[in-house]
């Protein structure tokens, strides 16, 4: 159990629709499964497509996750079919705008994966691009967690919608880097360009533990100025769980892969118990 959620990339696929979930509860929009769904089973094919093309990389950095993938492939490749089949299935019964906004969310995610090819020399992939991976993967999540539940409500883009925009592309960024931050060997051995690269692991943490504390202020402004009810206070335990995590790596060697799946559970628990204290408690 413990390979498919970590390896299949099930623990991504759950924040995703975690973090849906919190957004659609911040901005007081009616419950509905439709965007996380849509949210969890996009996050899951693309994430496994990215890990496709990470062989290299995840036979320095998770060479248990090459293995089981090599193991797993005939059947784990029928689940991403099923999944991206389900996934379009869902945005085309919600309507034309959830349908086009999902393709969207789709091209930017094979825009950051996919080694497009050049006339000389290695393929580009953008995800190795400092600055522009990030802000592919911000605006990807926060068009998925923001925007998905928006289209699914036929509501208007208002302040709140962008602050919390602003939220979940935030967590993704720190999620992100934190990655690159524990994948420093590999990604340096295939000639990726990251922040953790480019800042080197001092410098990444010291940045790192400064994005999480805005992030925090974030929400903490946010809240005192009556744009989000005090529930949502709960959701700083996302970049807080990234701030510990930080705080506690070891700069001298890498982190176990179980050590990151904590942080994923924490950031998913931590969407859940937002959407518990909105929709519970108000």
């Amino acid at each position: 159990m413990r390979n498919i959620l970590s390896h299949g990339r099930v623990l991504m696929a759950l924040l995703a629709g975690s973090m849906t979930a919190a957004a659609q509860a911040a901005l007081g929009l009616p419950h509905a499964w439709r965007p996380l769904l849509i949210a969890s089973l996009g996050t899951f094919v693309i994430y496994n497509l990215n890990h496709l093309w990470d062989v290299r990389e995840d036979a320095i950095n998770a060479p248990g996750r090459r293995a089981w993938r090599a193991h797993s492939a005939s059947y784990w490749r029928v689940v991403m079919v099923l999944a991206a089949v389900g996934g379009l299935f869902l945005a085309g019964s919600g309507g034309q705008l959830m349908l086009l906004l999902t393709l969207i969310l789709v091209a930017v995610g094979l825009a950051y994966s996919i080694p497009w090819p050049l006339q000389s020399g290695a393929p580009l992939r953008l995800k190795g691009k400092v600055g522009l991976n990030l802000v592919l993967i911000g605006a990807g999540w926060a068009m998925m967690g923001v925007g998905l539940p928006l289209v699914e409500a036929g509501a208007s883009l208002a302040l709140p919608a962008v602050l919390m925009a602003l939220w979940v592309a935030g967590i993704s960024g720190i999620l992100a880097t934190v990655f690159d931050l524990r994948d420093l060997p590999g990604d340096t051995g295939q000639g990726l360009g990251t922040l953790a690269l480019l800042l080197g692991p001092a410098k990444a943490r010291r940045f790192l533990m400064g994005w999480c504390a805005l992030s925090a202020a974030t929400i903490v402004g946010a809240v005192g100025l009556g744009f989000f009810p005090p529930g949502v206070l709960t959701a700083m335990l996302a970049p807080g769980a990234a701030f510990v995590w930080v705080a506690r790596w070891p700069l001298d060697s890498p982190s176990p892969e179980g050590y990151s799946d904590g942080l994923l559970l924490a950031a998913v628990a931590a969407s859940w118990l937002t959407v518990l204290a909105l929709r519970v408690f108000g």
